[in-house]
């Protein structure tokens, strides 16, 4: 199974919704206070506009794709695995992205790259193929020597101006954490590589926040949870240039639901910039279980763009500095793709309502509303 199509939150947000279904308060729409920060400069501060693409469907050429992503986004999101199998053709992490930064960046459009070394359920490390059969995981100095070798040579070659380097790595704490405490001691390393090679490039590992315990939403043992999860890469020994958080607020059922605080308050978690590393949310409805199906159309998802924007602008007018915000993907994988996903992972087949434009490549609603809010912010 080719992962690099079923992205990262694939277990959490299936595993979530269950939950939510059977036992869930709606959330209090209640004002947070307003810290006193310097409003003016949040506001003097632009931010960009991301979009992903993942070569997952055929009748879409890799050129094609950028030329329209940048239609909605300044920033083209290139995230691929450092396992070669959950590549396009199986091709290494360097190799896979190589082949898409020179078209993004043909079609003008800025560079994030995301590192995935995690499994999509995030539970294992997976090794590219050089290293396999080794043990110890991030505590094995090969391990550790090639993946700080493989950000640096990345750092060097491409210059992006983002690069996450270990997405939603923060999940790995609950399944593995003395693996997780050993990147934890490598991030350090891998940071000063690449800031000696490139030292404009935003250099973050991405943190999920979610309902990790699957009770009344995002409350406030998920919230202290995900502090501790913060306090992991924002400390002394740990920096980070950008807050990378991942979030898919599919708790609140409505993106009218989602609280107006929503942003604001996860950009109190850090000192640094917010940058939503990857969001998004379905165009059609999907069946969670035989009775159970959680409800959406291509309006409420276009609606979900318009309440990203709203949520932007609410913290930003509150002084809270977002550097980026990215829409995970832009097209749905075709029906041959999807078949796939249905017959090997079925949990996951939401992912092919996720994208902004279906599977004939068309374009959804919410592919006029990122254009329209790219248009605002020029």
């Amino acid at each position: 199974m080719k992962s690099w199509l079923i992205l990262s939150t694939r277990v959490t947000l299936v595993s979530l919704l269950l939950v939510l279904f059977f036992d869930w308060n709606p959330p209090s729409l209640s004002l947070s206070p307003q810290l006193p920060i310097d409003v003016a400069d949040a506001a003097q501060n632009p931010y960009d506009l991301g979009l992903g693409y993942f070569q997952n469907n055929v009748g879409l050429s890799d050129d094609a794709a950028w030329l329209q992503a940048k239609d909605a986004a300044h920033l083209a999101l290139i995230q691929r695995n450092w396992q070669e199998a959950a590549n396009p053709g199986g091709a290494s992490y360097y190799d896979a992205v190589a082949s898409q930064v020179s078209l993004a960046r043909s079609n003008g459009l800025k560079i994030y790259l995301g590192l995935d070394v995690l499994s999509g359920d995030r539970t294992t490390l997976q090794l590219p193929a050089a290293l396999r059969g080794l043990t110890g995981g991030f505590s094995n100095s090969q391990i550790r020597s090639a993946y700080v070798d493989l950000v640096r040579k990345v750092a060097a070659d491409f210059q992006p101006q983002y690069f996450v380097i270990a997405v939603e790595v923060n999940m790995y704490k609950g399944s593995n954490s003395t693996d997780y405490n050993a990147y934890k001691s490598l991030y350090a390393t891998a940071y000063k590589a690449i800031k000696s090679v490139s030292p404009q490039t935003k250099v973050a590992a991405s943190l999920l926040y979610s309902d990790f315990n699957g009770v009344n939403c995002i409350d406030s043992s998920d919230k202290t949870r995900f502090k501790g999860h913060v306090a992991d890469f924002n400390n002394r020994q740990n920096v980070s240039d950008i807050f990378a958080v991942s979030t898919y607020p599919f708790c609140y059922f409505t993106p009218a639901a989602i609280p107006s605080t929503f942003l604001s308050e996860l950009a109190r978690f850090s000192s640094r910039p917010l940058f939503i590393s990857e969001t998004g949310w379905i165009s059609d409805s999907y069946q969670i279980t035989p009775t159970v199906t959680f409800q959406s159309d291509p309006a409420t998802q276009a609606a979900y763009v318009d309440r990203l924007s709203q949520l932007t602008d609410y913290a930003r007018g509150r002084g809270y500095k977002v550097s980026a915000v990215t829409y995970i993907s832009l097209v749905d994988p075709d029906s041959a793709y999807c078949a796939l996903i249905q017959q090997i992972t079925p949990q996951n087949g939401w992912y092919c309502v996720l994208s902004l434009l279906d599977a004939q490549a068309d374009q959804k609603p919410a592919f006029g509303r990122m254009k329209l809010w790219k248009g605002r912010l020029g």
